[in-house]
């Protein structure tokens, strides 16, 4: 008895980890947004989670001023964050499950004259596949 309890434990606690994200990431992709003129919301990529986990986004860009990053997922709920350029790149993640997709936005307060590079990173969870 003790020993079926201590097994139910540990696979209680293995099983509950698994929505931890891995500290290696799997490239996606890097796009190119070439030089903008607008300050509306434009969509740069689109993609599909390959398995659970986390998608995280980063605008490379040095010129810009108060930019917004948006991460959309296929059910519409928005990671986003703002960025001043003060401070550095802007970042943003959300979680994910395998199969859907999600929706890269930006919006920039101020255009940049130079292209950005957007770089898009997927962490798998422990244990997905």
């Amino acid at each position: 008895m003790l020993k079926s309890l201590l097994q139910l434990l540990l696979e209680t606690f293995h099983k509950s980890h698994r929505s931890m994200p891995r500290l290696t990431g799997l490239q996606i992709s890097t796009a190119t947004i070439p030089t903008v003129s607008s300050t509306d919301l434009i969509t740069i990529t689109t993609g599909v989670a390959p398995c659970d986990g986390w998608v995280r986004t980063q605008l490379e860009d040095n010129q810009a001023k108060d930019i917004t990053l948006f991460i959309q997922n296929n059910m519409g709920a928005d990671s986003v964050v703002c960025y001043s350029k003060d401070w550095g790149w802007p970042s943003c993640s959300m979680p994910i499950a395998k199969g859907d997709s999600y929706t890269v936005k930006v919006k920039y307060g101020t255009p940049p004259t130079v292209a950005s590079i957007l770089h898009i990173d997927f962490y798998p969870n422990f244990g997905a596949s």
